[in-house]
């Protein structure tokens, strides 16, 4: 049997000491891609001021010139959000051509559609046309597929279809019936993660369920707000705010939870959501962006609609007070993430990677 050949891969994407869900991806690719892909990979965005970011970024793309220029590289891998993440991502994608290498994009952000509405005409046609000049547009749900083949004009056989992938544990805690009920939240503390709606769905049930209920919030961002929300309105005693917590952390406060939830106003297809689903946790979220691809309403989760926080109060007492429909969600859930283990998604990129790397 013939050793496969090495394929080297320039990734360009946030710093892997960043927090958020990009970087999760990003670590999960790099860390379970066959050996026989080597990766080069190139930080475009720190955590620091905006002259420590401007800095950053003119490193990164002369690093990724650098790079093309001296050394072997088979194709750019360039990971993109929303916001000043596009426009530096044109300036790479430029550069990635003026050296024909083959190029990959990976889009990551739910906010994209709002953004780019918000661009006047001419930065829509040079994003637009930044984006059909990859080879392969990598996108999260067949929602995003629609999306950017009809917005953007990418064609259709560029596109490919990867959802987020998870290390799936290798079991789920037998969740029987407890005094208190455990909730938990993971993501950026803010408006547009469902945050505040959060806490006024959960003033609404207090003293409502015949269970009693704990709330984590884990995640940065404004905490301080947040906490101060929940002071308001009297929930002191019942939400736990811990700030972002590492895997390890993530991993426990999991296992000891019986209901995921994520109220989002935007989203691509969240780690937070589907590492839940992995751990055996239903869910209640809203149907934004590719998370109606993933959550049945009834079947593996529950989706209400954004910003009804009345809709997201009586869901969450539905499930505090209904233990059978707790597990059968759970079990569902994890079912149904089971295809997106890590292992087969390595493989499929591999097969992408390949494929450039050839043609």
């Amino acid at each position: 049997m013939t050793e496969e050949k090495r394929v080297v891969v320039l990734m360009l994407g946030e710093a892997l000491k960043r927090k958020g869900g990009v970087v999760a991806v990003e670590k999960l690719i790099l860390q379970h891609v066959p050996n026989a892909i080597h990766f080069e990979h190139i930080p475009t965005l720190e955590d620091g001021s905006n002259f420590r970011k401007l800095l950053v970024f003119a490193k990164a793309i002369a690093m990724q010139a650098a790079y093309l220029m001296f050394r072997r590289i088979d194709l750019v891998h360039i990971h993109v959000s929303t916001g000043g993440s596009v426009y530096r991502k044109m300036l790479c994608v430029l550069i990635s051509r003026a050296f024909a290498k083959p190029l990959i994009l990976h889009a990551h952000s739910g906010k994209f559609p709002a953004f780019f509405a918000r661009q006047p005409r001419f930065a829509q046609a040079m994003i637009a046309f930044a984006f059909r000049r990859c080879d392969r547009l990598v996108v999260v749900s067949p929602h995003w597929q629609s999306f950017y083949a009809s917005a953007l004009g990418v064609e259709a056989e560029k596109i490919n279809n990867l959802p987020n992938p998870v290390a799936l544990p290798a079991s789920v805690p037998q969740r029987d019936a407890s005094p208190k009920v455990e909730l938990v939240f993971f993501g950026l503390v803010c408006e547009a993660k469902g945050v505040y709606d959060l806490l006024r769905a959960i003033k609404l049930i207090v003293g409502k369920t015949k269970c009693k209920f704990h709330l984590t919030i884990a995640g940065h961002g404004d905490v301080e707000k947040a906490q101060s929300a929940a002071s308001d309105l009297g929930l002191e005693h019942l939400v736990d705010f811990t700030g972002w917590v590492d895997s390890d952390r993530r991993d426990a406060l999991l296992a000891r939870a019986e209901i995921f939830l994520l109220p989002s106003h935007f989203e691509g297809l969240p780690m937070a959501l589907l590492e839940a689903m992995s751990w055996g946790l239903p869910c209640i979220t809203t149907p934004v962006g590719g998370i109606p691809d993933i959550i049945d309403d009834g079947v593996n989760g529950l989706l209400r609609p954004v910003g009804d926080f009345k809709a997201l109060a009586e869901a969450m007492h539905q499930l505090i007070d209904d233990q059978v429909l707790r597990q059968r969600l759970g079990a569902a859930a994890r079912r149904r993430i089971e295809p997106l283990d890590v292992e087969p998604y390595a493989d499929n990129l591999d097969v992408i990677y390949r494929e450039l790397a050839t043609s």
